[in-house]
């Protein structure tokens, strides 16, 4: 019997439990103690019933990140999540080794855990990365620049001097612990003995990756039935938190012929009561996105990736307002295929792009495409071979 570790540090949305969720309960099964040090611990009990599990809480930046102009590499996204002060880094590693010496894992498997991972350079034990392809960045010339992000000179080396920044702050946050300083930001990431991509292909925002294995987006637990709306003679899905457009994006679904379902997690209840019509409906619990579909025109979303590729495997067309830069390159890949559009948090209206994507049958053939390039796929399935190769590395 091995003990391991699952670690998520950052980010949100519950695939994140979940994925973690389908790897453990088999290796359960097999006999090996499980622990997971999770950001957001309030639904893991429900995730995970059933299984015999330690819980921790995942150290995490917390309070106003500071200040980034414009994001290109992963050397911003670690600026803002604890890699700006040497001193707030140095106690989120101190954090993470105690929770590395309480449980003191044989192998760790990592779902966006950039601090957990330094602080497991410290170990002799096997380590693992699972996530989106956005979660796993590439590691040359320097840490996961960013799609879209122009390589020209001038560009390249103020990527060059950001990457620096970050890593004088890293280097001096770990000298207290005796570990080897780094030379780059991919020591971070690198030398790990397994990654396995979390999504497909066609998703993975920096593509062209040597010998990458893809094992597709899994289905997400502890989902419920949708009930819609009796109206319209089409069906609109929403996946919405609160954002600037908020208001106008529910005021122009609620105008359209259409039985609209809202999951809107972060919206007030106020305006949920003023929005909540005959033909829009709210529902306060996440609904199975695979039974939404059997029954779905349109998806309306942020662009979380594993919701838009559910949608995807299922055929749906998609209308995606980004919040986050991830969210945006998810859109923008989706847009690239075919299958849906992109819009901005703040844009003045968002009924021409829905009525666009509703209008045009173009929108659907090409998540069609998607879907029928996929039919095959087994999510369990691919859930069950990550589980399988752990359990190899435990042993071999």
């Amino acid at each position: 019997m091995a003990r391991l570790l699952f670690v998520w540090e950052l980010g949100w949305h519950l695939s994140h439990l979940s994925n973690i969720e389908m790897i453990a309960r088999p290796l359960v099964g097999e006999g090996h103690e499980i622990a997971i040090a999770a950001r957001e611990l309030q639904c893991a009990h429900e995730v995970f019933s059933g299984i015999s599990i330690q819980y921790y809480q995942s150290p995490f930046k917390q309070g106003k990140a500071p200040e980034v102009t414009e994001y290109l590499s992963y050397a911003h996204l670690l600026y803002t999540s604890g890699y700006a002060d040497p001193q707030e880094l140095a106690v989120l590693l101190s954090a993470w080794f105690g929770i590395l010496g309480s449980f003191r894992p044989d192998l760790i498997v990592f779902d966006h855990s950039p601090t957990a991972l330094l602080a497991s350079r410290a170990l002799d034990v096997k380590r693992v990365i699972i996530g989106s392809g956005f979660l796993i960045p590439p590691l040359e010339p320097l840490l996961g620049i960013f799609p879209y992000t122009k390589r020209t000179p001038e560009v390249l080396k103020v990527l060059e001097a950001n990457e620096q920044r970050v890593l004088k702050v890293t280097n001096r946050a770990i000298s207290p612990y005796g570990l080897k300083p780094l030379s780059r930001l991919s020591d971070i990431y690198s030398g790990v003995d397994e990654r396995f991509f979390l999504t497909f292909p066609e998703l993975d925002p920096f593509r062209e990756r040597e010998s990458a294995e893809y094992y597709g987006v899994w289905p997400i637990a502890r989902a419920f039935t949708p009930e819609w709306p009796e109206a319209g003679n089409l069906h609109i899905f929403a996946y919405i938190t609160s954002f600037p457009g908020c208001r106008r994006l529910l005021e122009e679904l609620r105008s359209m012929d259409a039985g609209v379902l809202v999951y809107a997690p972060g919206v007030s209840q106020r305006l949920k009561d003023e929005m909540e019509d005959h033909n829009l409906r709210f529902t306060e619990r996440l609904v199975n996105l695979d039974d939404v579909a059997a029954d779905c025109d349109l998806f309306v979303s942020h662009g979380a990736h594993t919701s838009v590729a559910r949608m995807l495997l299922n055929g749906i067309p998609q209308l995606m307002i980004p919040n986050y830069k991830e969210q945006l390159f998810t859109g923008l890949l989706v847009k690239e295929m075919g299958a849906g559009l992109v819009c901005e948090r703040e844009q003045e209206s968002y009924i021409d792009a829905l009525r666009k994507i509703l209008g045009d049958a173009n929108f659907k053939e090409a998540a069609l495409r998607f879907s029928r390039r996929y039919r095959n796929f087994d999510g369990e399935g691919a859930a069950n071979k990550v589980a399988h190769r752990l359990n190899a590395l435990i042993k071999g």
